[in-house]
């Protein structure tokens, strides 16, 4: 596994930020990713998003810099700095703290058991467990079940609230992003479009300036609500949003 210290050190450009984390993740080996101890949890569910949305920042004229916080005692998950002429205009402030948090499945820790185990499982599906984690007789097996799609919508939507509302009870330093990681289904662009509406209006009551939603399946950074860095208004429409291309 990478020494996690690389993305803590300093400030370094986004892109080189975003090689450094894709690289650490292909050193990953299965067992790692399914079992995911501490540091790898970490790369994947606080420096992947970071990289990610540091490059959804980044375009030609806007410099961006971004840097990973490993410290726990502090509320936020990392920073992101801009340079270029956005930041000395005021559209852009120099630097924001991010946090970030993950939505993910009911069920993903079996779903993982699984995977190591059998090599295949129903994510969503009705698991049947024998015996306790570590034990000789511990048995993991799903069966699929049929879900109707507008179901998983709302339980995605109600998740994703749910983060937004937890994160939202702390103290965050100003000016604060929430980014949240939706690795639970992998819905199409217009459902996230749907979540994300659903869930703004959360935004202005929240401790941060605005809220994104990171689908990591394919890479797309929806902003859901709230002061959008880069936007002289605070009324921003819900469906306002940017792709980026899967790597």
């Amino acid at each position: 596994m990478t020494d996690l210290q690389i993305f803590c050190r300093s400030f370094v450009r986004s892109h080189i930020f975003q090689q450094r984390a894709h690289s650490a993740f292909a050193r990953l080996t299965k067992e790692e990713i399914l079992k995911r101890p501490r540091d790898v949890k970490v790369l994947l569910e606080e420096i992947l998003p970071l990289a990610t949305m540091a490059q959804y920042f980044c375009v030609p004229g806007r410099l961006v810099r971004c840097r990973h916080q490993p410290d726990t005692l502090n509320n936020f998950d990392g920073w992101i700095r801009f340079e270029g002429d956005e930041v000395a205009s005021g559209i852009f402030k120099p630097e924001y703290f991010v946090e970030i948090t993950s939505v993910l499945s009911p069920d993903d820790h079996l779903v993982r058991e699984e995977l190591l185990a059998r090599g295949a499982s129903f994510p969503g599906g009705d698991f049947k467990k024998t015996g306790k984690r570590g034990e000789p007789n511990r048995s993991v097996r799903s069966c699929a079940v049929a879900r109707d799609v507008y179901d998983e919508i709302a339980q995605v939507r109600e998740a994703v609230r749910a983060a937004i509302e937890r994160k939202s009870s702390k103290p965050y330093p100003s000016p604060a992003l929430l980014l949240v990681s939706v690795s639970r289904r992998r819905l199409g662009f217009e459902e996230w479009l749907i979540v994300s509406k659903a869930v703004s209006d959360l935004v202005a009551d929240s401790a941060f300036q605005a809220v994104y939603l990171l689908n990591p399946w394919s890479n797309d950074v929806i902003c859901c609500g709230g002061a959008r860095p880069g936007v002289l208004t605070l009324d921003v429409p819900t469906e306002e949003s940017q792709r980026l291309p899967s790597p």
